[in-house]
């Protein structure tokens, strides 16, 4: 799920200090030049609707297929995927590059690329096809799973209120959403975005909460959210990608000036309550659940040095799990498209809907 977060009232979002970015590392993206083509508003909404019929096509089959048959289906479709979309693979390329280029060579990393575009494809594939299954059998075939989401539980429901939860496009999230509403429903609330075509975003939500998960919408209001988080539900946010609708602060990731959004930090902040990491993670034919423990989010009398300080200790959190499964995260993004020297201009909700009209 890909959020953008409203502003929250009563807090100051503060400003960070650029850092400076390392030699070569400029704005001489493929991303800066990459962009799609413009199409007219016609065109635009024949192929979303003849794409959104052949989405409801693909998933009727595909969810109704063996879980073995359907993770080959998803290396098949990523292997295809890798050799025909240029723009997503050059980003990747780029981004796997800048990460580990001094490390490994040229051959290694295409391999890299290869295998986050069939993780990328199986991401879909096994969240469709597993949210099928009923809760026995997903315990009986994952329980280490279910057992670290029903410690998170015990953790949230011992402080007497809720806590933030924090997650990335790292291994499956979707699926984790759904394991959540399995195994400890009722605990966690994603924010969502909505999507700029209604007819995908009705269906992304219906399969996203007719399992008993409730997903609360990023234009809502953000009293809501912190209501939700006093009456002892986990928020559960996505901020891992470079959003031009937040504001944020640039800290280290992977030795890079990164743009991460604070709005997390400044819930958790306002509200006094613990941050925790959670990530699902494929590991052979299973999925594996890493949980950073519940750690407070102090308050030292500097808002801005508290803010950048806590954002980073998170950022540092998901640095050191995509270092271990570095081909599971969403490289396909260009996360570093923001620099200190040049912040892309945030947009506001009026150009938003001329973007997507």
């Amino acid at each position: 799920m890909t959020e953008e977060f409203p502003n929250l009232e009563g807090i100051e979002i503060p400003s960070d200090p650029p850092l400076a970015e390392p030699p070569g590392q400029g704005r001489d993206a493929v991303w800066k030049t990459g962009r799609k083509k413009g199409r007219s508003r016609l065109r635009k909404q024949i192929s979303r609707n003849l794409g959104y019929v052949a989405v409801r096509a693909v998933h009727a089959v595909v969810c109704r297929l063996p879980w073995p048959l359907g993770r080959a289906l998803a290396w098949i479709c990523g292997s295809v995927a890798y050799t025909i979309l240029k723009r997503e693979r050059d980003i990747a390329l780029q981004s796997l590059t800048r990460v580990y280029g001094a490390d490994k060579p040229p051959s290694e990393i295409r391999r890299m690329v290869r295998e986050v575009f069939r993780s990328s494809a199986g991401i879909i594939v096994d969240w469709v096809i597993l949210r099928r299954w009923p809760r026995g059998k997903l315990e009986a075939r994952f329980p280490h799973v279910a057992e670290t989401l029903r410690q998170i539980e015990r953790d949230v429901r011992a402080t007497g209120s809720g806590m933030i939860i924090m997650t990335a496009h790292l291994g499956n999230w979707e699926l984790l959403g759904h394991m959540f509403s399995q195994f400890t429903p009722g605990l966690i609330m994603p924010l969502a975005k909505r999507m700029y075509f209604p007819k995908y975003d009705e269906f992304l939500h219906r399969l996203r909460t007719e399992h008993g998960l409730e997903v609360m919408r990023s234009d809502e209001s953000p009293r809501k959210m912190l209501q939700a988080v006093r009456n002892g539900v986990g928020l559960s946010f996505l901020c891992d990608q470079d959003l031009r609708t937040n504001s944020g602060v640039f800290v280290d990731f992977f030795g890079l000036p990164t743009y991460t959004v604070t709005f997390p930090v400044d819930i958790a902040r306002k509200l006094g309550v613990k941050m925790v990491g959670i990530f699902l993670v494929k590991e052979g034919n299973s999925f594996r659940a890493i949980y950073e423990p519940p750690f407070d989010v102090a308050k030292s009398g500097d808002d801005a040095a508290d803010v950048l300080a806590w954002t980073q200790k998170w950022t540092t959190v998901l640095e050191a799990a995509v270092r271990r499964y570095p081909t599971q995260w969403a490289w396909i993004h260009p996360r570093w498209r923001s620099t200190p020297e040049k912040p892309r201009l945030q947009l506001d909700s009026k150009r938003r809907k001329e973007r997507h009209a």
